[in-house]
């Protein structure tokens, strides 16, 4: 036994000594004595409630029962003031641990002052604070958690709770609890704009950024630049986020979202890159539409791109996009755009001559194949000029264009027409050979089918015409032209 604790035992020995004299006041200031070198004395030692039951019990038996009753008034009374002067000290000894960083020992002087009086609030938070140091995180927040409750219960408890808010937040976090840590650290800064506060803040945010949980990231980054517009480090995190989220739904073909954090991003800060992406965004989603035939949302999504960037493809894609809703003028006015911007680009012509050729305007359409042409020689461009040629009843310039057509590259359509024409010249074995050429490159050719069995027809070979005839129907039920050759021929044989 060392020499504090002979000293508690011979006090406690000397105040139980005064109470068997009847002298509870000296008792009392030996128990002080005491509890002052031992304040966990309370919670094993019940000396002074004996003392002062024992004197009641000696005035009762004497009949005197005021006096008795005094005795057991001040035992309670005795009681709960050692208790306090208990706690008070151990807290206070805590709190000299805790100031020494001696965070285990701070721990076991709060617990024996929580157990004297387990709801004072303050010695829950000092506990808190102590488990926190020690980065026991789980029992932190159970200890602030208690401190609030127990706080706002009483009103006499005097505490800015800013600082705790924050060490439950970084707690939870630290927990990887981070909606927790999210709404601690927004009530902390509701009470104080404190830099160190705002940086842990930010760092939850950045956790979420580094995990690629862009949405979590930018709903941490906008509370806190409610609370700090001015943080010009969040402001450009925030930025960064709805970028890499944009992209992440690119990125996935998910287009619509996309453009829609784009155009949010685009809000906050105007930035090219950005402008571009969403440029990006609209042009896929327009494709995407359009290789699903909904040509007005291709329309629609088109339009946006020009509306951020005008570009003379994207004036193109939409010309072709109205030519699918059969809106020619609106096409022609896109591909005259397109001309202006990209006058060297081939196709453009192309597509134009085939809109004034749908127009029946011949004479325009064959100047836009002609320059299609002149840049690109292309069998389809020659083609078409020779469909206009046609329609405007120019036959040698038609037949011109198609075997232009054919040098440039075999064409199916092409070799067809010349067939045809052979045909009405009454050369039937170089129609016939046309014919096959053209099968040969389209073998699922039903017209060639038909006009060569007409041919085979009319130099009396009329096997050949029936099987062509045949052929024609089996790839093509709806074709007239076969079906009523196929009549006629049977009714005359």
């Amino acid at each position: 036994m060392n020499n504090e604790e002979k000293s508690v035992e011979n006090y406690v020995k000397m105040a139980r000594r005064c109470f068997n004299n009847g002298e509870c006041d000296s008792a009392i200031e030996y128990y002080k004595k005491a509890i002052e070198i031992d304040p966990d004395l309370v919670n094993r030692d019940n000396s002074v409630e004996v003392g002062f039951k024992n004197l009641a019990h000696r005035y009762s038996v004497k009949e005197d029962y005021a006096k008795a009753k005094e005795y057991e008034r001040q035992g309670i009374e005795a009681k709960y003031i050692l208790r306090g002067i208990a706690a008070k000290l151990l807290k206070e000894t805590g709190g000299v641990y805790q100031q020494k960083k001696e965070f285990s020992e701070a721990i076991k002087s709060y617990k024996k002052a929580l157990k004297i009086h387990p709801n004072d609030a303050v010695t829950h938070k000092n506990l808190g604070d102590a488990y926190f140091a020690k980065k026991a995180h789980p029992q932190a927040t159970v200890c602030y958690h208690k401190f609030i409750k127990l706080s706002r219960l009483n009103s006499e408890v005097s505490f800015k709770l800013d600082g705790v808010f924050k060490n439950l937040g970084d707690a939870y976090f630290a927990q990887k609890a981070y909606r927790a840590a999210i709404a601690y650290y927004q009530a902390a800064l509701q009470i104080t704009s404190d830099i160190e506060l705002q940086k842990a803040f930010k760092t939850l945010g950045d956790v979420f950024f580094e995990k690629k949980d862009y949405q979590e990231a930018i709903a941490v980054y906008q509370k806190l630049l409610q609370i700090a517009p001015n943080n010009i480090e969040v402001a450009n995190k925030l930025q960064e986020a709805f970028r890499m989220l944009g992209d992440v739904f690119f990125e996935k073909k998910d287009y619509q979202e996309a453009i829609s954090v784009y155009q949010k991003l685009l809000q906050i800060a105007p930035d090219i890159e950005v402008a571009n992406k969403l440029q990006e965004a609209f042009l896929a989603n327009g494709s995407v539409s359009f290789a699903n035939k909904e040509y007005q949302k291709a329309i629609a999504y088109y339009k946006k791109v020009l509306e951020v960037k005008p570009d003379w493809q994207i004036y193109f894609n939409l010309g072709i996009a109205y030519l699918h809703q059969y809106d020619r003028d609106q096409a022609i006015e896109c591909f005259l755009k397109t001309i202006e911007m990209n006058p060297d680009f081939a196709d453009v012509y192309s597509a134009t001559g085939a809109t004034y050729l749908a127009k029946k305007e011949y004479g325009t359409a064959i100047e836009y194949y002609t320059k299609a042409v002149e840049l690109k020689p292309d069998s389809d461009g020659f083609f078409n000029m020779g469909e206009a040629h046609r329609q405007q009843k120019n036959h040698d310039k038609a037949m011109e264009c198609y075997r232009k057509a054919i040098e440039t590259r075999p064409h199916a359509d092409a070799y067809n027409r010349i067939g045809v024409d052979y045909f009405l010249q009454k050369e039937y074995d170089k129609a016939i050979e046309c014919y096959k050429q053209a099968i040969k490159i389209k073998p699922d050719y039903a017209i060639a089918y038909s006009n060569m069995g007409a041919t085979y027809k009319s130099i009396n070979k009329h096997d050949q015409a029936m099987k062509c005839y045949q052929k024609a129907l089996e790839i093509d039920p709806n074709n007239k032209a076969a079906a009523e050759n196929m009549r006629a021929f049977k009714k005359h044989t």
